[in-house]
C-alpha cells in the first residue's frame, strides 16, 4: 500500500533528503530489506530534525514520521543492530556500485548524478548505527559519502551547463578567497548548513578535513544551482565555486577504489 508523502516544514528543510529516499522506496515496493533501509531514512530524518525543529509544525511533522516508521518496529525489533547496520550499508554500496559502473563507462547523466546522490544519502544515514568515536569502517563510510556527493555534483552541472549563457565554471573578478566566509542569501538558506560546515572543516586538523569541505561546497553548488535563479543567487554560487576552485588540487588522486 502506497504510504501519502508527508510537506516537510521549511525549517526541517536539511532533513528532506531522507524522507524522499524513503518515500521513492515506498513509491517502488522494494523488499522487506528494502523498507528497513526506509525506516532508518526516517529514523536518521527524525533524530536530527528533534535537534533543530522549534515551530509547532515541526513538532507535529516529526510525530507523523514517527507514526510511519511503528509499521516496520516489529520487523526492526526481531534483527540485531549490527545486521540492521550490514544491511543499510550493502544497500548504500549497491546503489553507489550501479551509479559508479555508469559513471565508468562513459554514460553519466542527470539518473546517474541521482543515483549517486541517493548512495550519500544512506551513507549518511548509516552514521546512527556508529557512536561517538569513528572507527576505519565509519571513515571509509564518510569517505563513499563524500565522494558521491562529488561526483552528483560535476555531473549534475555538465548536464546542465548551457553554452548560450554564463557558465557556472566561469571565475568572475573580484571572487572571494578560500579563508573568507560567505553569507547565503535568503533564497539559497536550503545549502547554508552545507556551506558553513566546509567552513567549519577549514578549521579541522584532521586529514580528511579539506576533502570533506570541498565535497560540502561542490554539493551546496549542485544544490543551489537548483533554487530560483537570481542576481544574488548567481553571484553567491560564483564565489562559492571559486573557492571549490582553489580546492581542486586536494582533490586531483581521490578515486572510487579508494573511498572504499
Amino acid at each position: 500500500m502506497a504510504i501519502t508523502p508527508l510537506k516537510i516544514p521549511t525549517e526541517l528543510r536539511y532533513i528532506k533528503a531522507f524522507a524522499h529516499e524513503a518515500e521513492k522506496i515506498d513509491e517502488y515496493q522494494y523488499s522487506s530489506q528494502s523498507r528497513i533501509v526506509a525506516y532508518h531514512c526516517r529514523m536518521y530524518a527524525a533524530q536530527e530534525g528533534i535537534k533543530c525543529t522549534t515551530s509547532s509544525e515541526g513538532e507535529q511533522y516529526l510525530g507523523e514520521l514517527i507514526d510511519l516508521m511503528s509499521s516496520e518496529e516489529e520487523n526492526i525489533s526481531a534483527k540485531r543492530s549490527q545486521d540492521l547496520h550490514v544491511l543499510c550499508r550493502d544497500f548504500a554500496n549497491n546503489v553507489f556500485d550501479r551509479a559508479d559502473t555508469e559513471d565508468k563507462a562513459g554514460a553519466s547523466g542527470r539518473s546517474t548524478a541521482d543515483q549517486f546522490a541517493s548512495a550519500a544519502v544512506y551513507y549518511e544515514m548509516i552514521q546512527q548505527f556508529y557512536g561517538s568515536s569513528m572507527d576505519e569502517g565509519q571513515k571509509k563510510e564518510e569517505m563513499n559519502w563524500a565522494y558521491c556527493l562529488r561526483r552528483a555534483a560535476e555531473i549534475l552541472m555538465a548536464v546542465e551547463e548551457n553554452p548560450q549563457s554564463k557558465s557556472i565554471f566561469t571565475r568572475k573578478k573580484g571572487s572571494c578567497g578560500e579563508k573568507e566566509e560567505l553569507k547565503c542569501p535568503p533564497e539559497l538558506k536550503s545549502i547554508s548548513l552545507f556551506v558553513h560546515h566546509a567552513e567549519k572543516l577549514d578549521r579541522d586538523d584532521r586529514a580528511e578535513a579539506p576533502v570533506l569541505a570541498y565535497y560540502c561546497r561542490v554539493y551546496a553548488v549542485q544544490q543551489g544551482m537548483l533554487c530560483a535563479a537570481s542576481e544574488e543567487r548567481d553571484s553567491f554560487l560564483y564565489r562559492l565555486f571559486d573557492q571549490i576552485e582553489l580546492k581542486k588540487e586536494v582533490m586531483s588522486n581521490i578515486t572510487p577504489k579508494e573511498s572504499h
